[in-house]
């Protein structure tokens, strides 16, 4: 029972986050009297599992009760009795009352206690079971620093799935030169993400080697890897503090002049002269009060900072309006200057300007070359660049972000 109420209240805690930070699309979506209904129902449900906890509990200690008057009655009447045999004085009858009585007490205490540990021990519980978790990747006992990286990144014959069977990366096998841009191309769910997030070992691949520099990156110790790797995800995370705290976050023993210097870099000091305290202006929570341009150069901004050898891009521009883009893309450009970038985006403006496409399908790699020499293939990156809206500008002359990793 105890257990139980424990899972009924992570359910009513559970509905109440995600009703607080989906609150924008409760309301565009007029499901407050839906969300409502499931709160109640969540917390009907917990107050029931704790109605019958409490009733279990209250008969446990209530039980000891009976069991006691039980036990003193059965003391008096077999001492009444003997007391009439002539075979017991009254007064020890009294003492045989007086211990029982006087058990009493510690037994009942006994009961409530055995009602607390059930609970502690449904904490407890959770507890093991949490340190009971394997990390997802752990350093392997001979694993060393890293060095300062040059930033050639290698797949060696690499398959990986979520589950093992089901692998999402079948054999996959490609080479990144430092200095070198390259975007990975293909259709939602074909595996892209899944390649980029084994580079910093968010997940193991399954079978083959992912290198860096030569050398297997699960030799290196994780922590040393992954301060050398630089990530602009497609909803960037902001934390709620200052805007300067969040760029130091990339690095916070930087100092103020190079975070000024990636700040104007990133196009941060466009809007932050804007806000109400400039760079000490506390952000909402996951930079709530900040468009997605904004938060999106205050992430490159972040990355900046870090000065890595390698760059992780995932949809860096995605959602964001024209003019915007334009500035995302030039603080890009800045960031990626002479850093080894793999670029994943849907935009094919942008992955027009890189050095080398691997179009992926399936999650295996099916085309590899330059823009210009896979649109004249007529494969599979030919016909997405054909289903690309005329806005996108694929043929527009603008300046490479190619140029920037020379």
């Amino acid at each position: 029972a105890s257990k139980e109420k424990r899972d009924r209240e992570v359910e009513v805690s559970s509905v109440t986050q995600e009703t607080i930070g989906s609150l924008r699309v409760v309301k565009a979506f007029g499901r407050e009297d839906f969300q409502q209904k499931q709160f109640h129902r969540e917390s009907a449900e917990s107050v029931r599992a704790g109605i019958k906890a409490a009733r279990l509990e209250a008969k446990y200690v209530r039980s000891v009760d009976v069991i006691s008057a039980l036990a003193t009655c059965g003391v008096v009447w077999l001492g009444v009795r003997e007391v009439f045999g002539g075979k017991l004085t009254p007064g020890d009858l009294y003492v045989f009352i007086h211990y029982v009585r006087g058990f009493h007490g510690p037994l009942r205490e006994v009961a409530k206690q055995s009602v607390r540990m059930a609970r502690g021990r449904v904490g407890l519980e959770r507890i093991l079971e949490i340190m009971r978790m394997e990390a997802g990747t752990p350093d392997s006992p001979s694993a060393r620093p890293a060095p300062p990286l040059r930033g050639t990144i290698e797949f060696d014959d690499v398959t990986f799935g979520y589950r093992p069977d089901q692998p999402v990366l079948h054999h996959v096998t490609f080479k990144v030169e430092p200095g070198e841009v390259v975007a990975l191309v293909g259709h939602t769910g074909a595996g892209k993400s899944s390649a980029m997030s084994l580079i910093p070992r968010l997940y193991e691949p399954t079978a083959g080697r992912v290198l860096i520099d030569g050398e297997d990156i699960r030799d290196y110790r994780l922590d040393t890897l992954r301060e050398q790797i630089g990530m602009v995800l497609q909803e960037s995370m902001l934390f709620q503090t200052t805007v300067l705290e969040n760029i130091r976050y990339g690095r916070p023993e930087a100092p103020m002049e190079e975070i000024m210097r990636a700040a104007r870099a990133a196009r941060v000091d466009q809007f932050v002269s804007r806000l109400p305290d400039a760079y000490n202006t506390v952000v909402g929570a996951r930079g709530s009060t900040l468009s997605g341009g904004e938060r999106q150069r205050i992430a490159i901004a972040r990355a900046m900072i870090r000065n890595p050898p390698i760059l992780l891009l995932d949809e860096p521009t995605t959602g964001l309006d024209v003019e915007n883009e334009q500035l995302v893309i030039e603080a890009l450009e800045c960031l990626m200057r002479g850093k080894t970038t793999l670029l994943i985006s849907h935009r094919l403006n942008l992955i027009e300007r890189v050095h080398r496409v691997l179009v992926i399908d399936g999650g295996r790699i099916v085309e590899s070359g330059t823009p210009a020499a896979l649109r004249s293939t007529g494969g599979l990156y030919a016909r997405l660049c054909s289903l690309a809206p005329a806005s996108d500008g694929i043929d527009s002359p603008s300046r490479a972000v190619a140029n920037a990793g020379r």
